[in-house]
């Protein structure tokens, strides 16, 4: 049976290496259920490359850009 790279099963600790942000705070992120879909297999999580990629983007999406607001004027 062969998979794509797209559904490669990643373990928590290769997510977080995949967001480049630490265990423990990727592990936040899921405890506060705000994380990517992920699998479960027995008592373990994990989570599809594809679905990672999904959840960034809708943070993307979701997320207001500071920046932007300061940067622009709202004059008369």
């Amino acid at each position: 049976m062969s998979t794509s790279h797209a559904d490669e099963l990643l373990t928590a600790l290769e997510v977080a290496a995949l967001l480049k942000v630490s265990l423990r705070t990727f592990e936040r992120v899921i405890q506060a259920g705000n994380g990517p879909v992920c699998a479960r297999i027995g008592r373990q999580r994990r989570w599809r490359v594809q679905d990672v990629h999904a959840w960034v983007a809708q943070q993307q999406t979701l997320s207001p850009n500071p920046e932007k607001g300061a940067s622009h004027s709202s004059g008369s």
